[in-house]
């Protein structure tokens, strides 16, 4: 779960707002909306309602919703899944999964060394909410472990 402070800046960004933009489809001062996303301070009931109405989103999903990315309850993740997930983060290769495609390209992006470029932080930052809301830290630590010993495995060829 994130905090209303994180919920409200994590789906600013995947609706492609500018700080600035939501303050003036809100009519919440710019300088509040920085306030809020830091976690600064309370936020009124009336601040909480313009600004689900900017994001098009109900207020219970800016205090307990799971954050933008999540896809809902799904089956646990096997060992072949977390190979298959660690494969295409490493070698960049499309599988036919597109569970291990997405995770796959998510993981490629924050893990040092594999992304072919550098990553913007605010993209980043919605890469580790996907991966936040998609994934146990079992899950994500089994991954992290895999994409690991590949590496280990490719240096050793």
């Amino acid at each position: 779960m994130y905090a209303t402070s994180e919920l409200i800046y994590l789906w600013r960004l995947k609706r492609g707002l500018t700080q600035a933009e939501l303050a003036r489809k809100t009519g919440v001062p710019q300088p509040n909306l920085s306030h809020i996303e830091q976690g600064g301070g309370d936020v009124t009931l009336r601040t909480l309602r313009k600004l689900a109405g900017g994001l098009d989103l109900q207020i219970s999903e800016l205090i307990e919703g799971p954050g933008p990315g999540y896809r809902g309850p799904r089956r646990p993740l096997t060992r072949r899944d977390y190979i298959q997930i660690a494969e295409a983060a490493f070698s960049g290769k499309q599988p036919r999964q597109s569970f291990h495609r997405y995770m796959g390209e998510r993981f490629r992006r924050i893990v040092p060394g594999l992304a072919p470029r550098r990553t913007p932080k605010k993209q980043l930052d919605l890469v580790w909410s996907n991966l936040k809301t998609a994934l146990s830290r079992e899950e994500f630590n089994q991954i992290l472990e895999k994409i690991r010993e590949r590496r280990l495995q490719n240096h050793g060829n």
